[in-house]
């Protein structure tokens, strides 16, 4: 779990340079993190048959993924510094418009995470 979230670590900061404006990197980038956060819930937890737990976690990190991949914008377009934003106002709409999909992998990734450990 360590590793992987170095490996994570690593990903952003080789991304960060890049003058890059597409929206599926920090979305990558977002999901990664949700999972590193999922399985760190469940590896902190590990009673089982605890539904309203998993729920819980699952809803939280399907609203982690767009709010992280919005920071993950936000944050690169400061670190640059161009006076501008790099990314649209329509790239930002579409980042959050993913909320109901993210929720709904949430809580299914949440439940197949319990149901392994």
């Amino acid at each position: 779990m360590r590793n992987s979230g170095l490996l994570l670590l690593a990903a952003f900061l080789f991304w960060l340079p890049f003058e890059d404006t597409e929206v599926y990197v920090p979305l990558g980038l977002a999901i990664w993190v949700g999972l590193w956060a999922l399985e760190s819930l469940h590896y902190l937890r590990r009673e089982k048959g605890q539904d309203l737990q998993v729920i819980r976690d699952g809803l939280m990190v399907g609203i982690l993924i767009p709010v992280t991949a919005a920071g993950f914008m936000v944050f690169k377009t400061g670190v640059h510094a161009h006076g501008f934003s790099e990314y649209s106002a329509r790239q930002f709409i579409f980042v959050f418009s993913i909320l109901p999909f993210s929720l709904v992998g949430g809580l299914v990734l949440s439940f197949l995470l319990q149901r392994r450990s």
